[in-house]
């Protein structure tokens, strides 16, 4: 059922041949409002403004009845407080919304998904987020979704009630007993990756302070799940495939993309993973249990233990 999706947010900034892709999965499903955010261009890079107009004209396709409001800037913000303003905006006018990066490509079923998810769990104070991404798609459930700690931001949505929650500076660093309880438990539940995790925030609130600039604000959003205690949505099946990691991305510049373009069941890869459709009526799962196993597994896919890297490493001396 493609009617009334939520309100969608998409931003973009100079990508023409990711945005292309990623606008063609909004045009399917026809949403009723479209939020559009680009960021402006760098003043060390002239290509930036003939890309950025390249884009806005791929965005201004719309041939279907749809309230646009656009928020366009002409200074450069970069990729952290740029998505965190975009996500500020459009919660100035709606409750709830769907984000989408220019690189995120989402199978159709994502919208009406994260659509039917956001009303029917809009007063549950358990849920944080629902995401578009599995990870590991041999996650062994039957319902359509579960629930989990690993909700990525690659295609999502939540409800203006969370992101109000939402610690940009991440001041509650300055907490100092509750920090240590909360470095504690994310060491408790996973181990090296929450370790890892602790520290980013005290030094991304160290950075903030000095009045440095950081390119990502989804640690700073992570962490208010944690505070929060919340879990996200995640789907059966994976519904977005992330097509922007490689030479050209901010972040994450050296991992190989898959040589055929999408992973393996059962094998945690983070981008350019195949997207599925999810079958509706959608099956719901009868309790709110967060499902351990699949988070363990990514967890361990994005920190691997001392053993598993020593065990990487003499592999590829085998090999050689």
């Amino acid at each position: 059922n493609m009617k009334n999706i939520a309100p969608v947010l998409l931003i973009y900034f100079n990508r023409p041949e990711c945005l292309e892709k990623t606008f063609s999965s909004i045009r399917k499903v026809k949403p009723e409002k479209l939020y559009l955010f680009h960021d402006g261009p760098r003043t060390d890079r002239a290509d930036d403004v003939k890309k950025i107009n390249e884009c806005e004209k791929i965005v201004s396709n719309i041939d279907w009845p749809c309230i646009i409001k656009t928020n366009y800037n002409k200074e450069n913000l970069g990729c952290g407080v740029g998505p965190y303003t975009a996500i500020n905006w459009v919660f100035e006018f709606e409750e709830c919304a769907i984000v989408l990066e220019d690189d995120c490509v989402a199978s159709e079923s994502f919208f009406p998904f994260c659509t039917e998810m956001l009303e029917r769990f809009k007063n549950d104070q358990r849920i944080f987020m629902i995401t578009g991404c599995n990870l590991e798609i041999k996650s062994d459930v039957s319902s359509s979704y579960f629930f989990g700690y690993s909700g990525t931001n690659w295609g999502w949505a939540t409800w203006k009630r969370n992101w109000k929650e939402m610690d940009f500076e991440c001041k509650f660093v300055e907490h100092k007993e509750e920090f240590k309880m909360l470095s504690k438990f994310l060491k408790h539940i996973e181990g090296l990756k929450g370790t890892i995790e602790a520290k980013c925030f005290s030094e991304t609130h160290n950075k903030l302070m000095e009045k440095e600039n950081v390119n990502y604000w989804d640690v700073q959003w992570q962490a208010t799940r944690y505070l929060n205690h919340q879990l996200s949505i995640i789907p059966q099946k994976n519904l977005i495939t992330n097509i922007g990691l490689g030479p050209n991305s901010t972040h994450a510049k050296k991992r190989r993309i898959p040589a055929k373009n999408y992973s393996t069941p059962g094998v945690v890869h983070f981008c350019y993973n195949q997207n599925y459709e999810l079958i509706f009526p959608l099956i719901h799962p009868t309790y709110l249990i967060q499902n351990t196993a699949y988070d363990n597994l990514v967890d361990k896919a994005l920190t691997p233990s001392f053993s598993t890297r020593i065990k990487k490493i003499i592999k590829k001396y085998i090999r050689k």
